[in-house]
């Protein structure tokens, strides 16, 4: 989470909470590259308002992705594909992955059958707010864990795919791409639980796939 100070219409300060250190440059070269700030250069944010706080992030991550359709099922292997990434079962095996400028989760919200290490309690708490726990090994001093923190400050954008169960039938299940998040806040280590939110509210359809009670 990181605070912003505004002298009419721009934010001239940007700093990490309980922090003097001004990393507005750094973030802006995150979003834009090195050349973010020089004359010539033209690059353009979005400020909207989320209940008690603000999102201010670059206009093109509004556009997810070149391939990837909000709300519509892919297979596991169909994923990196659809951010230039190249498939790799080794790594895309697990439930958490990080790819350059990407770090994605795909979850399963019901998992019978699975080993206990691997029951994570993940769940929507509303059709914009999602819990997820990472796996048990990670904390949030590591550099796995900072990165979600910080994912803003490093141009790093998490990526949710959600299916309910791991099989239909006999067959695989896929995941629902349910778009770009947005770091809100975390508790706890090995695991950790952080709390995200959607860019875009989760329809009618998958809620009720989902099963999600909304208050």
């Amino acid at each position: 989470m990181l605070e912003a100070e505004f002298v009419k219409v721009a934010v001239n300060v940007m700093r990490k909470r309980g922090s003097a250190d001004n990393v507005l440059a750094t973030v802006l070269r995150g979003w834009f590259g090195p050349d973010a700030g020089l004359p010539g250069t033209n690059h353009f944010v979005v400020l909207e308002q989320r209940e008690e706080y603000w999102i201010l992030e670059p206009q093109q991550r509004r556009v997810v992705s070149e391939s990837a359709k909000l709300w519509v099922p892919y297979f596991r292997p169909e994923i990196p594909g659809l951010f230039g990434v190249t498939f790799r079962k080794s790594k895309w095996h697990q439930g958490f992955i990080r790819e350059g400028k990407h770090l994605f989760l795909l979850v399963t919200l019901e998992k019978p059958g699975m080993t206990s290490e691997h029951q994570y309690a993940d769940r929507f708490l509303s059709p914009n707010l999602f819990e997820w726990q990472s796996q048990n090994q990670q904390a949030r001093h590591l550099p796995s864990g900072m990165i979600m923190r910080d994912h803003v400050l490093h141009g790093v954008t998490p990526q949710l795919f959600v299916r309910k169960k791991s099989k239909n039938g006999s067959k695989t299940a896929p995941f629902y791409y349910c778009g770009p998040l947005t770091f809100e806040s975390w508790k706890g280590d090995q695991p950790i639980t952080v709390r995200w939110q959607l860019m875009e509210e989760l329809p009618p359809e998958l809620i009720k796939r989902f099963m999600i009670e909304i208050p």
